[in-house]
């Protein structure tokens, strides 16, 4: 697989790129990817990266969505959860809405 990815986002007036590789899809199932998130102190290495899955399950007749996130990066900080105002979530949202209407 190994296809290149780039993400980006504006936060606060200012635009942010993150990349890496795409690692694994499984249709219906998984989607994971290697990320490099640059910082001022942080060279773009490999060990740098950090793994993000999404990972989808039925559970009880209804999708469930896993998202998980791995990484040694230095001075990570662990975000707190985050609800449907995740911009991520709403267009994964969007995308399986419009699927299942077709």
């Amino acid at each position: 697989m190994n296809s290149t990815i780039k993400f980006s986002t504006e936060w606060e007036g200012k635009l942010y790129e993150q990349w890496g590789i795409l690692k694994e899809v499984i249709p219906y199932s998984l989607v994971k990817y290697s990320l490099f998130a640059p910082r001022p102190d942080l060279e773009d290495k490999p060990e740098k990266y950090f793994m993000t899955s999404y990972v989808l399950t039925t559970v009880d007749n209804a999708t469930k969505l896993d998202i998980i996130q791995e990484g040694n990066r230095p001075n990570a900080i662990q975000e707190a959860p985050q609800d449907e105002t995740n911009p991520i979530l709403i267009a994964l949202k969007e995308v399986a809405e419009s699927s299942v209407e077709k």
